[in-house]
């Protein structure tokens, strides 16, 4: 190949890769895309599905701001370039609005703006849950007396817009800059209404994607899951079932070899998850945070006296998992204990395994969190169709409660009787098994929390913030932190009172453990107490979950909380091993016992090896486990998630040009093309003349016979490339 070929090739790779950069920035200067941004995906059940899916493209729309009763008579009534994507902050975001601009069909989607402050929340309150939470999968789901929340509604903010099946993509922003950038310079630039006429184009759009595989209801989606097709040896799968581990632990348990006496396990409960519309969300102070935090203390102050339980009472710590969604976790291992399967597997020295006979108390922590508009009370939740038959016991427990309670200066109160239990994870026990159970909350009959299960559930409004110092050492011990510390106590000297029958007076909740997990849950799990129980190797995934997100997310999936929560529980009960190596540390797994290395803290970090007698166990339904099991019977949750593309999830904002100018480009492109076409076929008949000058072209031709088309055509004009390349109307440049 001659010097003149040589130069030639150059000058063609030069202008490929200039057309190649060229094309990039251009698709970078139409489009915008938002960052910040969480999607509504769906769910399922035996029967239904809920939450959002967009068409497989993506749905698009001219952004509107809507801000007052104005702008939503624009949207429904008077805007002339319908559909609509809907800008709207988050203290308006309800059910009612929400289904009535989706009913008119002129609003292809909606993006929500975060709440960030106490201020920007909804005065009266918000909940995506039911006004009676669980109700058909509780205690009393057939009960005259008491089902639907006859007796105490509960949640009375409660709309069940997590139980509505929207037909449009809706999106949370969490950045408040892009958020800025949406109403600054796309609504406010080009599509604000001027005295109520309707801007001229171009006009800013927005295009949302948010597509899902699965459809209709669970039985459907699971069926097609696992359907094989002739043409391929892969399952394509639809959706997964909702899902994680239990996680619990021992004090004084007993193995295969000793005897596990009826009536001798007490558990000390409480969820772990909560509901969120949308994806990776963590707003959940309140509900379950506070509970969690709460039995983690209890667990620490029993577990500094744990060689003073040495009867045969044990006390099963227990975190369920799927709560939430129809008592997932608590239904599972009241299905193993029935079964006969809970703690079957361990080896001939494990554990003894245990069934609902050997239970003896069920006291559960649920929604704890103070208040500045309420008062710090406690209140003893009992069920009234147990106090038929056990009410002797239920008072016994309840005086042991107040009696511990008077010593530490906290009020704690009974309602009446009568009333039935909140929702709870003991339903799902009582529901097999008597036995007398006691909850704990802050609130006498409705939630004092009027955002439970929502996204405006937050640490402010319990008092719990970053520190002023920004420094994680220095979280002070708030008002907060107190009243938990406190329960924790009352509950630690209960646990210890029913298990020796002595005073457990000496027992005492450390409150600076409780401000650090109430931050460490909240508000940053990247944070020191984290860190320290974790081992080198995990700890700086932890760097990227600022936020811990306690949905349950689906089965097979490694829950951060779920990890943290085990390993945190185990450094409160078990024993740490001095002089073991990380590598012994492994060998240390016998009988009742597991190990795991901590990393500790300190710079470098002394890491440590502990033991403890501590586990997990699914927290998947039984429904999705029972052979011929009838989705319908409502025994069981259904609950499963869509599965959804790795790109399926996107917000990206463009301008578009008026229809004419469409058309007109249109019809420039095919006319250009037309004209290229020309000119190609005659180049192409008159080669040997034109490129008579040129004699290395033709011989670059005859090597690459499609490269003169393509350089005749795509060279010519970036709109036909981008007409033959995309087939999509022509926008404009937003920046």
């Amino acid at each position: 190949m001659g010097m003149g070929h040589v130069q030639s090739l150059l000058i063609l790779i030069l202008i490929f890769l200039c057309y190649q950069g060229f094309s990039v920035r251009t698709k970078d200067k139409i489009y915008v895309n938002i960052k910040g941004q969480k999607a509504c995906f769906r769910r399922l059940n035996a029967t239904s599905q809920i939450g959002c899916s967009s068409e497989s493209k993506g749905n698009i729309g001219v952004v509107h701001y809507m801000r007052t009763t104005k702008d939503h008579d624009w949207v429904l009534n008077l805007g002339p370039y319908p559909p609509y994507v809907i800008l709207i902050a988050a203290e308006n975001f309800n059910r009612q609005d929400i289904t009535e601009l989706i009913d008119s069909k002129r609003v292809n989607g909606i993006l929500v703006i975060e709440a960030n402050s106490t201020a920007q929340l909804p005065p009266n309150g918000f909940s995506s849950d039911k006004s009676c939470p669980n109700d058909g999968y509780g205690l009393y789901y057939n009960n005259t007396v008491y089902k639907s929340c006859k007796k105490v509604e509960w949640n009375p903010p409660g709309e069940g817009q997590m139980f509505v099946d929207y037909s449009i993509p809706i999106f949370l922003l969490t950045n408040s800059n892009e958020v800025q950038y949406i109403i600054e310079q796309c609504y406010e630039k080009y599509n604000n209404p001027d005295d109520g006429l309707a801007s001229h184009f171009p006009l800013c759009a927005a295009e949302l994607k948010d597509a899902m595989n699965g459809a209709k209801d669970s039985i459907t989606c699971i069926r097609r899951s696992n359907h094989f097709t002739s043409l391929t040896t892969s399952m394509n799968q639809y959706c997964d079932p909702l899902g994680d581990k239990n996680v619990f632990g021992f004090v004084n348990p007993k193995n295969k070899h000793e005897e596990q006496q009826n009536k001798s396990v007490i558990i000390a409960a409480c969820r772990l998850d909560y509901m969120t519309l949308f994806e990776n969300v963590n707003r959940s102070a309140d509900n379950p945070v506070t509970s969690i935090v709460a039995l983690l203390a209890a667990a620490e102050a029993i577990g500094k006296v744990k060689e003073e339980i040495t009867d045969n009472k044990t006390i099963l710590f227990t975190f369920f998992q799927g709560e939430a969604f129809d008592y997932i976790g608590s239904s599972r291992m009241v299905y193993d204990m029935e079964t006969g399967t809970f703690l079957k597997n361990e080896d001939k020295y494990g554990l003894h395994a245990l069934n609902l006979n050997h239970l003896s108390h069920f006291i559960e922590v649920s929604q704890l969190g103070y208040q500045q508009t309420n008062e710090a009370k406690v209140w003893l939740h009992s069920d009234p169709i147990s106090r038929i038959n056990i009410s002797k016991q239920i008072e016994h427990l309840v005086d042991q409660i107040q009696r511990i309670a008077q010593q530490l200066n906290v009020s704690v109160q009974e309602p009446g009787h009568s009333q039935p239990l909140p929702p709870s994870s003991s339903q799902r026990f009582l529901r097999k098994t008597l036995l007398p159970t006691i909850v704990f909350a802050n609130h006498e009959n409705k939630f004092t929390n009027i955002y439970y299960n929502s996204m405006f559930d937050i640490g402010q409004l319990i008092g719990v913030d970053y520190p002023s110092s920004g420094d994680p050492d220095d979280i002070p011990i708030t008002d907060q932190a107190l009243l938990l510390t406190n329960i924790s106590t009352i509950l630690a000297r209960t646990l210890y009172q029913l298990a020796t029958n002595k005073s457990g007076s000496h027992i005492q909740a450390n409150s600076t453990t409780v401000s650090h997990l109430l931050y460490c849950y909240i508000l940053n799990s990247n944070c020191p107490m984290f860190h320290m129980i974790l081992r080198e190797e995990i700890s700086h995934k932890f760097h990227k979950i600022p936020e811990m997100n306690l949905y349950v997310s689906v089965k097979n999936n490694n829950n951060p909380l779920t990890y943290i929560t085990e390993r945190m529980l185990a450094y409160f009960l078990g024993d740490k091993l001095e002089n073991v190596s990380k590598s012994d540390c492994k060998t240390m797994t016998n009988g009742t016992k597991r190990s795991y290395w901590m990393q500790g803290i300190g710079k470098p970090r002394q890491g440590f090896c502990l033991v403890a007698v501590t586990r997990n166990s699914d927290a998947v339904s039984p429904a999705f486990i029972i052979d011929d099991y009838d989705w319908l019977s409502g025994e069981y949750s259904t609950w499963t998630e869509s599965i959804w593309l790795q790109n399926a999830m996107s917000v990206r904002l463009f301008l578009v040009p008026s229809n004419k100018l469409q058309a007109v480009t249109l019809f420039v492109g095919v006319l250009i093309l037309c004209l290229a076409m020309g000119i190609v076929f005659f180049l192409n008949s008159r080669a040997e003349v034109v490129f008579s000058a040129a004699p290395h072209l033709p011989y670059l031709f005859s090597l690459f016979p499609k490269l003169r088309l393509h350089l005749s055509i795509k060279a010519l004009h970036p709109v036909l490339s981008k007409l033959i390349g995309h087939f999509k109307p022509p926008t404009y440049c937003l920046h």
